[in-house]
């Protein structure tokens, strides 16, 4: 018997010490799991294996051992989830259910399941003002098979010239795993797909005309799948200074013209080429420091600041060495010190911990170079240091790395209302740690907020006093809206999120308190004392799985998105930012296909008032028969004024093919709140309905109807179409375009004069 299959004995399976019996094509983990293994023609082939940082080793539901991803189990049941209703409708929210964003167990590491929806109902909800609202809500859940997910980054990588202005790394060279993975365009944009197994996106960014300096970057991405978008700073480059190969070297690198903390000395004759050979002549050099003083340079400082044993670091400034010869050839440089003054230590304590380290740009992580001796010299007391070889890592460090790492909880939530079913997934979480006294960074990080689990954010916690260091949190969703912090005015731990006890520790305050600035968008605390650091509620943890798993009842820090006239509604509810985990196969979806996602925008311009009006546009089915005239969704948006009239870009659901090969022509209402008449059409778009037997019978003046171009149309048209592998970066591109007024560029500044659809003509 193999289980309790009756079976030949060349088919049978494995049995291990533990006395369990897996079947042929089974695998498993070891108890600890530290090793992975696979039952094949009754032999067990075993390879070493390991959880990941954010998982834990332990049994699922089947008792069976593996590691644990920090989310909750796929029940039968939905969980809470609230939409708003459109604003003519009396009735503002309702609860349609949704499922965990969660994977499901399964013997076979190969065969991954989701949950999803099994069940739904279409509800019909009473707006009270004599009409009702169709929307579909989840009745059951359960596991099937995963949509297949495409994970993508995207980013715009550039740095800073003296003037301030921006130097993008055009026609760069981005690495990963010591390979060229992508290149950036002339505009320092690229774009990248990842594996889902990829545990850290470990990037390196070369800049082949050497203005910028060679940055090794860890990013965040969204590993259930979907796009992310990152702007990346990196260094400029010092400019090269000269020098015979038998001279003493003697640097005090400069930032924005000012000394750094450190010198660089080299002992005559210690250059190599790469093949051992000693190297005379004369040198090229270049050493570029990133100086904490400057409090915003850690934008562009490499890595994440994380030992090679998952130690958090302290950074006293980082600075990369570049030796040339004459022919733009790198030199190994042997017989290095540096010397830093120990008066630059704030920290007393930390004067007998720091250390060296150099970065490994294969895995991000810093490595140590050895101690930093405290010496009396002629300048007095010195920290000094003294390395070997400077080769393949050119980027060395001078920190403390903290003994203890503890993890603190950040939620981002639709509206400063804070509801827990109105959770925003992905937003990106930066901090920085600052030196109180000294007012320079320390460290830095971000984190993405998860499905229904917020993001956990690493943190120190070894902090003797609480008014050493402070810590400023910030957060933005697709990189282009930043999020609003909470309140501290009134100290209210209900807004905040975090218990009064936990208050009196941290002094919480957002960055408009006392009235000074007017800036909502980040908040600060001080970072607590190690003895009152963590506690079992939150908001800072010990353990990253304890954090992670931590339910929303507990302490957490709180962003939310600001106040905009945008306005989403889809009959079939959806998550843009977690579409893999949200998509349903049903006619009435936004989105027919999830392998690709092609959005629309419609441009309106709006004359007869500088004021800006909301413009809606009504999506229904409008060719195919058997559910004609159906709602697909509603979208709303402010027109945007130049002071004399206004232009709104709009986006309606676009004319395709579903699942089940059924097409539909999308009927399309555009209607802008207010006394308006429409006015003129593009005339190109009236000609192309017409050439299609396609014209839409207009029912009033005060709106546009179409059938939604099948072709995707560009700004000839006044309409802009653009295809992705993500919902969001497609609606980005197609809305920058849209207020660009051009098919080729993008903008985030409306141009009201270019190339729109219709134009309607409004009062005051």
């Amino acid at each position: 018997l193999s289980g309790t299959t009756c079976v030949r004995i060349e088919d049978c399976g494995c049995s291990v010490e533990s006395g369990r019996y897996y079947m042929n094509g089974e695998s498993f983990y070891t108890s600890t799991c530290d090793r992975h293994c696979d039952c094949f023609n009754g032999q067990l082939l075993c390879s070493d294996a390991g959880c990941r940082a954010n998982e834990k080793c332990g049994a699922d539901e089947d008792g069976r051992m593996k590691c644990l991803l920090p989310t909750s189990s796929c029940k039968e049941t939905p969980i809470r989830k609230n939409i708003k209703l459109p604003p003519s409708c009396g009735v503002r929210y309702v609860d349609v259910g949704a499922c965990p964003s969660v994977t499901c167990p399964s013997s076979n590491i190969f065969d991954t399941r989701c949950c999803g929806v099994v069940d739904r109902r279409m509800e019909e909800v009473d707006c009270g003002n004599g009409e009702t609202i169709s929307v579909s809500k989840v009745t059951r859940c359960g596991c099937s098979q995963c949509i297949k997910q495409t994970i993508t980054v995207t980013g715009k990588v550039y740095g800073l010239a003296a003037d301030g202005s921006e130097i993008s790394l055009s026609h760069g060279i981005v690495f990963r795993n010591n390979r060229s993975a992508a290149t950036t365009d002339v505009n320092g944009k690229f774009t990248l797909n990842v594996d889902s197994d990829v545990d850290r996106l470990v990037l390196t960014f070369v800049d082949r005309f050497s203005r910028l300096m060679t940055t090794t970057k860890i990013l965040e991405f969204k590993r259930l799948g979907g796009a992310i978008h990152h702007n990346i700073r990196v260094p400029r480059k010092k400019e090269v200074t000269q020098f015979v190969s038998s001279e003493r070297g003697n640097f005090r690198p400069t930032s924005n013209g000012r000394n750094s903390v450190l010198t660089v000395m080299i002992e005559p004759n210690s250059y190599f080429r790469k093949s051992g050979v000693s190297y005379n002549g004369r040198v090229r050099s270049s050493i570029t420091y990133i100086d904490p003083r400057d409090v915003s340079s850690y934008l562009a400082a490499p890595s994440d600041l994380r030992t090679d044993d998952g130690r958090v670091m302290r950074s006293y400034g980082m600075f990369e060495l570049d030796f040339r010869d004459f022919q733009n050839l790198e030199l190994d440089v042997r017989n290095i010190r540096i010397n830093m003054l120990a008066s630059e230590v704030g920290v007393l304590s930390e004067q007998r911990q720091m250390r060296l380290w150099s970065l490994n740009p294969l895995n991000g992580l810093w490595y140590d170079e050895g101690e930093m001796s405290l010496v009396s010299s002629a300048e007095g007391m010195i920290l000094t240091a003294n390395v070997a070889l400077v080769q393949t890592r050119r980027l060395l460090n001078i920190d403390v790395a903290a003994p203890e790492t503890c993890y603190t909880k950040v939620r981002a939530y639709g509206s400063d209302a804070f509801n827990i079913w109105d959770q925003v997934s992905y937003v990106l979480v930066d901090a920085v740690f600052k030196e109180v006294s000294q007012n320079r960074w320390r460290n830095f990080g971000s984190a993405l907020t998860l499905p229904e689990s917020g993001g956990c954010m690493r943190v120190f916690c070894d902090v003797a006093d609480s008014n050493i260091y402070s810590a400023t949190f910030t957060a933005s969703l697709n990189a282009e809206k930043s999020l609003d912090a909470a309140t501290s005015s009134g100290q209210d731990p209900s807004i905040i999120g975090v218990s009064e006890n936990g208050l009196s520790l941290i002094n919480y305050r957002r960055s408009d308190d006392g009235g000074v600035s007017h800036d909502t968008t980040s908040f600060t605390i001080n970072m607590p004392r190690n003895n009152s650091a963590t506690h079992s509620v939150g908001p800072f943890y010990r353990d990253q799985f304890d954090c992670l798993t931590a339910p929303v009842t507990h302490d957490h820090f709180r962003f939310s998105l600001k106040a905009s006239a945008l306005y989403e509604f889809n009959t079939i509810p959806i998550d843009e930012n977690n579409i893999f985990f949200t998509w349903q196969n049903t006619p009435l979806i936004w989105w027919p296909r999830p392998s690709q996602f092609r959005s629309c925008y419609i441009k309106v311009k709006i004359v007869g008032t500088a004021s800006p009006l909301v413009v809606e546009s009504k999506n229904t089915v409008g060719t195919r028969h058997d559910i004609l005239g159906q709602l697909y969704g509603i979208r709303e948006d402010s027109s945007i004024s130049n002071g004399v009239e206004s232009a709104a870009c709009i986006e309606f659901k676009c004319s395709g093919v579903s699942l089940d090969q059924q097409m539909d022509r999308t009927m399309v209402e555009i209607t802008p709140r207010g006394s308006c008449t429409r006015g003129a059409v593009k005339t190109l778009l009236s000609t192309y309905h017409s050439e299609r037997n396609s014209v839409a019978e207009q029912l009033s003046t005060g709106s546009y109807r179409m059938f939604a171009p099948a072709d995707p149309l560009g700004h000839n048209y006044g309409i802009y179409t653009v295809t992705t592998s993500d919902p969001i970066t497609s609606k980005q591109l197609s809305k920058g375009r849209c207020m660009a007024g051009t098919s080729s560029t993008t903008s985030t500044v409306m141009q009201v004069d270019d190339n729109m659809a219709v134009t309607f003509n409004c009062n005051h």
